[in-house]
């Protein structure tokens, strides 16, 4: 029989050399193995901790060769599937077992030539039972081939089932989504039928309320007519009677005794005593008085003669209806605007400052019962297109206006007193940070509701340059609509470089402001716009109000409302002294005065989670009569141990640098700085409002129970219990994909959330990705 090639190499095997029968079936079947597997001897020498020649001599048939040899020979030679090691190894062992029983039988039979037939019967006896049970395992062991490969076609059955099977589930989940997908559109679509109706019932209520409001001011209004009219008749008379007088006045030349003649008058007016020569200047003060007084009443007549539609017939009077532009002069000290304009303040806080100043002056005007509506703000800044608006910045709003006495002390006062309507000197002080920082030339304009005329007072921080004295040119000029109100801040000869800088920048501007402005914006409260671009508000993107995780038996919200009262107080108006209100008048215990103002003290807000884990877009918002003065602040998430006075970072501890924690709490009555970036992180009433929303002991369950605190109950602190952890799924409300956390997707969507895209705007696709995790992960 030619030997056969089937090694790497193709060179073939060498005769078996002398030995047993089963010893050359042994090596032979060896050999197979070796040909089958590709291998040749000196990749087996490698392989194997046996030598190339030891590997032939056990294959060379002179006898059995070890087992070990034979074992790991075997195990090199052989595929990995575990049934096909187990029948090779059960047939080597076989195989070796019968080459070195006839090897030990051979060497006997030698040594003992001389012994019975009987024991060579034997042997063959044995050898032929060897055969059969050959036989059997050889049989057996394609049965259990058979049967292994009946199981894995019975799995590939089972698997193609089970593929089928999740097709059609696909299929079916993909159909109730669609499903799902379009009654919610359906549901927002009525939501927003709904939303858009009940706006339209408020503002059928709130224009019912200005048709009221109206017709008690027309009653006014005519009322007021009727006493204009009687003040003119009145005017009238009286000038009729002083100019009477005057002529009356005669200065006798041959009177010796330089008396005046008394012209006659009537028996029931009352006596007068007629002027000499010296008296002619008091003369001319009452005609210019009656003149006056002439002219207001025409003014006044005039006005509400057009608010009411009449057609006024009455005799113009001689005096012109617009006052005569005057300057006035006050004392300032320069080293203040100095000092001023050393405070750093960016472009942004300058423009936000006028923001303020409008929503006090809009709120303060409206009685305490009256309705106060959007308060339109309008931001117009450098234009490079235009000549004129390149070196100015205009702020206009629609509020109730200032009168004439309110523009020259806002524009003046905020120099030497507290500016009119405001709630805190920050205002005041912001008016006049705002005004060294922007430009040299202020220029305030306002007007009422029926009023005729625009009340205008410019000054020029210039004139300060070279003396220590303000100068302002008040005047009323420039024809204004009846049916118009508002005020007008405009900054002139601006700053070279805050030009610049607002011209590179106007988008980072409106981000900022629809940032720190978004609780006024989104509740309706103003209507900002920046060159005529509308300024959205930026959002938290939190869970809706109705999701809640359940942590050791207690269901936690993913939003906590916040709503903490104290003790108001009453402060002073001259001093701002702050004291308790006991219910009883008192007299400032600081400066005596007697006049104070009612301060609530108000902590409210809420507290939430948001939708996405990030390293910087979470913390809490502070907030301060509507305008965020800390953003994203994490001071509440440390706690400092009042008995080392030691401060540790409680939140976040199991994602470091990454939370979800974020909110909006107002408090109006703790004091801010001048540049309205942050609180006086000292005082007593910031403590009171960290108390509030984190309690007073540990978040952290194990240290407060070390320490001897109780549960942390805070609104703060149930959030830290149900959602400290970030672990994917249901329970702490966490997107996941089966195996782990996807973040950053929740970010992407995130950020999709903030763009204004309409599929983010709720919760739904997180929520998804948190019931899908759990689903696959109970697979």
């Amino acid at each position: 029989m030619a030997p056969r090639l089937g090694r790497k190499g193709g060179r073939p095997w060498a005769p078996l050399l002398d030995g047993t029968p089963d010893c050359h079936r042994l090596a032979s079947w060896l050999r197979e193995r070796v040909d089958a597997s590709g291998k040749t001897l000196r990749d087996l020498g490698h392989e194997l901790p046996y030598s190339k020649d030891a590997i032939s001599r056990a294959l060379n048939g002179a006898k059995a060769p070890e087992w070990n040899l034979v074992r790991a020979l075997v195990g090199a030679v052989t595929p990995r599937e575990r049934h096909v090691r187990q029948l090779a190894d059960a047939e080597a062992r076989r195989l070796w077992e019968l080459a070195d029983r006839s090897l030990r039988l051979a060497v006997k039979g030698s040594s003992n030539n001389g012994q019975s037939d009987s024991v060579l019967s034997q042997v063959t006896g044995e050898l032929v039972r060897a055969y059969r049970e050959a036989d059997e395992y050889r049989r057996q062991a394609q049965l259990a081939t058979e049967k292994s490969q009946a199981l894995v076609s019975g799995l590939i059955f089972v698997l193609g089932g089970f593929s089928t099977t999740i097709s059609v589930l696909t299929e079916e989940r993909d159909r109730l989504r669609e499903e799902s997908e379009k009654e919610l559109a359906v549901k927002l679509e009525l939501e927003i039928n709904r939303r858009q109706l009940a706006e339209i019932e408020q503002r059928l209520v709130i224009a019912e309320e200005k048709r009221r409001r109206a017709e008690r001011q027309l009653a006014q209004a005519q009322q007021q007519l009727r006493r204009a009219g009687l003040l003119r008749d009145r005017a009238t008379e009286q000038q009729s009677r002083v100019l009477e007088r005057l002529v009356m006045v005669d200065y006798p030349r041959d009177n010796p005794d330089g008396r005046v003649i008394e012209p006659p008058r009537d028996r029931d007016e009352p006596p007068y005593t007629l002027m000499n020569t010296t008296d002619e200047d008091v003369a001319d003060k009452i005609a210019r008085e009656a003149d006056r007084l002439l002219g207001d009443a025409a003014e006044v007549l005039d006005g509400l003669g057009r608010r009411l539609g009449e057609s006024d017939e009455r005799p113009a009077y001689s005096p012109s209806l617009r006052a005569v532009p005057h300057m006035e002069t006050h004392s300032v000290d320069r080293g203040v605007i100095a000092a001023l304009g050393g405070i750093a303040l960016a472009p942004w806080q300058c423009v936000a400052e006028l923001v303020d100043l409008a929503v006090m002056i809009h709120r303060s005007a409206t009685p305490p019962d009256g309705e106060v509506g959007p308060l339109a703000i309008k931001i117009a800044l450098p234009d490079p297109s235009d000549g004129r608006d390149a070196t100015r910045i205009r702020v206009a709003d629609n509020g109730q206006g200032l009168s004439e006495h309110e523009v020259r002390e806002l524009i003046k006062g905020s120099w030497i007193r507290r500016i009119p309507h405001a709630v805190d000197n920050t205002v005041g002080l912001g008016f006049i940070l705002s005004a060294v920082h922007l430009g040299s030339k202020v220029t305030v304009r306002s007007t009422r509701l029926a009023e005729e005329l625009w009340t205008e007072a410019t000054s020029d921080l210039r004139t300060t340059s070279s003396g220590s004295h303000l100068s302002v040119l008040v005047n009323r000029d420039h024809a204004a609509e009846a049916t118009i109100s508002g005020t007008e801040f405009i900054f002139e000869d601006l700053k070279r470089d805050l030009v610049e800088s607002l011209k590179r920048r106007p988008r980072q501007l409106a981000t900022k402001l629809g940032d720190i402005y978004s609780h006024q914006i989104d509740s309706g409260m103003i209507e900002l716009t920046i060159n005529g671009t509308e300024v959205t508000p930026r959002r938290h993107c939190v869970w809706n109000e109705n999701r809640s995780v359940v942590q050791a038996g207690l269901q936690i919200p993913a939003v906590i409302q916040v709503d903490h009262r104290l003790d108001d107080l009453l402060i002073c108006h001259d001093c701002d002294y702050s004291r308790a209100d006991v219910g009883e008048a008192a007299l400032c215990e600081s400066c005596g005065g007697a006049s104070s103002r009612r301060q609530e003290r108000r902590i409210w807000g809420w507290l939430g989670i948001q939708r996405y884990v990030d390293s910087t877009d979470f913390g809490i918002d502070f907030i301060s009569h509507g305008r965020k003065i800390l953003t994203r602040d994490r001071r509440a998430f440390s706690w400092e141990n009042p008995d080392t006075g030691q401060s540790e970072v409680e939140y976040p501890l199991d994602v470091p640098h990454a939370g979800r924690i974020v909110g909006e709490i107002h408090c109006d009555h703790v004091s801010v700085n001048y540049s309205k970036d942050a609180f006086q992180f000292d005082s007593k009433d910031w403590a009171l409002v960290l108390r509030a929303i984190r309690g007073d002991g540990p978040l952290r369950p194990t240290i407060a129970r070390r320490l001897g605190y109780p549960e942390n109950t805070s609104p703060l602190g149930l959030l830290f219990k149900g959602f400290r952890r970030s672990t994917p799924g249901l329970r702490c409300l966490v997107p996941g994909d089966g195996r782990t956390a996807i973040h950053e997707r929740a970010r992407e969507w995130g950020r999709r959330f903030h763009d204004g895209e309409a599929d983010y705007q709720d919760d739904r696709l997180w929520y998804e990705a948190a019931v899908e995790h759990d689903a696959i992960s109970r697979i």
